[in-house]
């Protein structure tokens, strides 16, 4: 759809012809000009902003006809409409906001000023993270349980391009009998996981 200020034909023309071609004045002259096309990056930035807004507009429609008054008029001395208003609060930093938006529950108190997340429930499945206080205080005792350090008493001379083995004669510690000084004393078996 032609959208010119003045015709087409003329020395004067301004404006757009469809969607591919922009006739514009410059220095005296018309230039007429192919559209830039602006591809669209579909970052993961993007993609993630886009769906927050989509979930912002579907609060705001899910809003009552009074809560929608009381956005506009909370809107209007900021020269805003409510629905402007609404969906730039909805995007703010707000971890308070984002969570619900995203299907999530909060629990506890928000305390921006030190942007921490307080009195959250304990994790209860694997994948949840755990504070430090609930790692520290399920630690056992002493630090870590299984664990073995073993090392060599002398040096050992390494020729290069072969395969040596290297010969762990003596121990630090070891909590879940990982290396024996005598037999295999090479090896260093792994028995419990984590």
């Amino acid at each position: 759809m032609a959208k010119l200020k003045k015709p087409l034909l003329s020395l004067q023309a301004i404006g757009s012809l469809a969607k591919s071609i922009s006739f514009r004045r410059s220095r005296g002259r018309t230039i007429a000009e192919k559209k830039p096309e602006v591809p669209d990056a579909r970052t993961l930035a993007q993609l993630s902003w886009r769906h927050m807004y989509q979930k912002a507009v579907a609060l705001w429609h899910a809003l009552s006809a009074a809560e929608r008054q009381e956005w506009e008029s909370l809107a209007r001395p900021k020269h805003m409409t409510g629905f402007a208003w609404f969906v730039s609060q909805a995007l703010k930093p707000n971890p308070g906001l984002y969570l619900p938006l995203q299907g999530g529950k909060m629990a506890g108190d928000i305390d921006l000023d030190k942007h921490r997340v307080l009195k959250l429930p304990l994790p209860t499945d694997d994948q949840e993270a755990a504070s430090k206080k609930y790692h520290d205080d399920n630690l056992p005792a002493g630090g870590y349980t299984e664990g073995c350090r073993v090392f060599k008493a002398w040096h050992q001379s390494i020729p290069d391009a072969l395969q040596v083995d290297l010969i762990f004669d003596r121990e630090d510690y070891d909590t879940d009998e990982m290396h024996d000084t005598v037999v295999n004393n090479e090896r260093i078996t792994i028995k419990t996981a984590g």
